[in-house]
């Protein structure tokens, strides 16, 4: 189904560079709008983000202005007028995709291979926009296959991944994601139409612009060992911006890298137990209201 990980290109691009590609997943039926549509009440809530659409890259992700979730079906039935951008994430988790995601599973595992460790996860998710909604600018950590099921989209991909500046604004994004960016970083366009797809890698900046019909995507977005550790990389590295330093990125497999993943992750366990002692002094006898 998906020959297209098989692709030396893809397979060149790995961790490295976007590439561009096609797919044979836009006829299924189990990836239309109307499945969607029946399927979204049965979805447990924390998996759909549901919001009044987006118009501007430089957005933030996460000030979004949230619609009613026990009415997803109809905005999702309602699409080309309801002006709503709706993500499912999860779908590997839902009955009706365990047979897609045993199908998909192996195919990424073979495109990873070896490399950075083996292939750790995957997490499957469709997103539905109405026409002229934007997805604005932002970076995930993890790889990501993106395949265009419905509608026309232009997709812009950072073309800067390795230096300190775009190290520096991924940590300034991460800092407060419902900022959003002050300014775009210079990037390659494509119009994806169904049937094709883009390939991802981890921290790259991307944004979308829906045309004139509702748009639907699927999502493969699949983790390592590496990207796990590099995540933990960024948190310390975090610590040191809010110090107003510019620190290096380093490779995630490297020793420096391992050490920065040791003290991020250091970092976060002792963030959650400060957290646990102010919960459990707020919720003694005699604790502060």
């Amino acid at each position: 189904m998906l020959a297209a990980l098989r692709d030396p290109a893809l397979d060149a691009a790995f961790g490295t560079g976007v590439v561009r590609f096609h797919h044979d997943f836009a006829e299924r039926d189990d990836l239309q709008l109307d499945h969607l549509a029946d399927l979204a009440p049965r979805v447990p809530n924390p998996w759909v983000f549901a919001n009044v659409a987006q118009h501007s890259p430089l957005d933030g992700r996460g000030c979004e202005v949230p619609v009613d979730c026990t009415r997803v079906a109809d905005f999702l039935r309602e699409l080309p007028t309801s002006d709503t951008s709706i993500r499912v994430y999860n779908l590997e988790r839902i009955a009706e995709y365990t047979d897609l995601a045993r199908e998909i599973e192996p195919l990424v595992r073979d495109l990873v291979g070896e490399r950075e460790g083996g292939l750790s996860a995957i997490n499957l998710g469709l997103f539905a926009a109405s026409p002229r909604s934007v997805t604005p600018a932002h970076p995930d950590r993890h790889h990501n296959l993106l395949l265009q099921l419905r509608g026309r989209k232009q997709i812009w991909l950072e073309e800067d991944l390795v230096s300190r500046d775009h190290h520096v604004r991924v940590l300034d994004y991460l800092r407060c994601p419902p900022a959003g960016v002050s300014s775009l970083p210079s990037a390659r366009t494509f119009v994806l139409e169904p049937g094709d797809g883009v390939y991802i890698p981890p921290y790259t900046f991307h944004w979308t612009e829906v045309f004139e019909d509702p748009g639907l995507a699927f999502s493969i977005g699949f983790s390592t060992p590496a990207t796990t550790d590099d995540s933990q990389a960024h948190e310390f590295d975090l610590r040191l911006r809010r110090l107003h330093v510019r620190p290096r990125p380093v490779p995630a497999r490297s020793w420096r890298g391992r050490t920065k993943a040791q003290l991020g992750a250091w970092a976060l366990q002792r963030s959650a137990r400060k957290v646990e002692r102010r919960v459990s002094v707020s919720a003694s006898p005699g604790g502060q209201s």
